[in-house]
């Protein structure tokens, strides 16, 4: 088994364009931290531009099964990030992460960003481990929730 894993590997390696680097994608090592810097930088990178999806297909990676059910399939949470709520993690600036509290399967942040037009924002993350299936034992987002404007405080 651990043979076919390594030539899965190697294969896949061996198939990405030179210089290009391997998604990244949900995984057992990564801690809600690490789910929360993915996609708090892959916003940041995106455009906004809902026909390009540029970053915003890797965020969607990371939301937790539980969290799809709500904001539907990837078309439609792209127009939700488009919404009043969530269009200044599009492409924002800069971003800060406080972390509020963890449990061994819950972890709760405040995040601040800078939008593209220099606004500051905050909102609620929540990451949660899967209980079950594909993605069993991985930290995956559960919940965001904008707080609201904030003064210049980045």
């Amino acid at each position: 088994m651990h043979l076919i894993i390594i030539t899965c590997m190697a294969f896949f390696a061996l198939t990405l364009p030179s210089g290009a680097q391997a998604p990244i994608l949900p995984s057992l090592d990564l801690s809600p931290e690490d789910v929360l810097s993915i996609q708090l930088r892959a916003l940041s990178e995106a455009e906004n531009n809902p026909d390009t999806n540029s970053g915003i297909a890797l965020v969607w990676a990371f939301a937790h099964p539980s969290n799809r059910v709500i904001t539907g399939p990837l078309p439609r949470f792209t127009l939700m990030l488009e919404s009043p709520s969530y269009r200044a993690l599009i492409g924002h600036r800069r971003h800060h992460m406080k972390q509020v509290s963890l449990t061994t399967d819950k972890a709760h942040y405040t995040v601040k960003i800078r939008s593209s037009g220099g606004t500051d924002f905050g909102y609620s993350w929540h990451v949660g481990k899967v209980k079950s299936g594909r993605y069993k034992g991985m930290w995956m987002t559960t919940s965001v929730a904008l707080l609201g404007k904030l003064g210049q405080s980045l």
